[in-house]
């Protein structure tokens, strides 16, 4: 299947537009360099973006800046890398790693400036929070003794640890806090 847009390269002696299909996530067809090594990576980024955006929830602000700002970094360094290959540099490359380094400065300020690695840290908490306070509901629901209650915790704690990798914060018992508040967990 093919992108509906044909190659956007153009004829010298006609100036016609070409009537090739370009790759998928391509703007020129191959014979036009569009099967070349850079403009295949162009392709899959491209790809890549496309279904991000048709299939990707809204993201808050934040997270688009610190992926952005990884990107630019990648950018960044996939430049320099390059550069050190000891191979000649065209005008072309000096300045994509220039706009790069310059790109990747001014995002890392603006991330710094919105303090946007403490906003995705506040979300995680208030989304482990809402876990925490459904598990304890359900717990408290099913009416368990002590011994079924801290089995049930030790299962959650397992199966979320085997999720993500790291231990989860389920403090206390419910009839822990049953105990303390008299009889009510809300």
């Amino acid at each position: 299947m093919h992108d509906k847009q044909t190659c956007t390269a153009t004829s010298k002696r006609t100036h016609e537009r070409c009537k090739n299909y370009p790759p998928p996530g391509g703007v020129v067809c191959r014979f036009h360099g569009g099967a070349t090594p850079q403009a295949k990576r162009k392709a899959a980024v491209r790809l890549a973006l496309r279904e991000l955006i048709t299939d990707g929830d809204p993201r808050h602000p934040w997270q688009v800046l610190l992926d952005a700002l990884h990107v630019s970094d990648s950018l960044m360094r996939e430049a320099v890398v390059q550069l050190g290959t000891g191979e000649p540099i065209t005008p072309q490359q000096l300045t994509t790693l220039v706009d790069s380094i310059e790109r990747a400065s001014r995002l890392a300020k603006v991330t710094l400036d919105a303090r946007a690695q403490e906003h995705m840290q506040l979300q995680l908490g208030r989304e482990a929070e809402l876990v925490a306070h459904v598990l304890n509901a359900a717990i408290e629901a099913a009416g368990l003794d002590l011994d079924q209650e801290a089995r049930a915790r030790a299962a959650m704690r397992h199966a979320l640890e085997a999720l993500d990798g790291r231990p989860p914060v389920i403090d206390g018992t419910v009839s822990q806090n049953r105990a303390l508040t008299g009889g009510s967990t809300s």
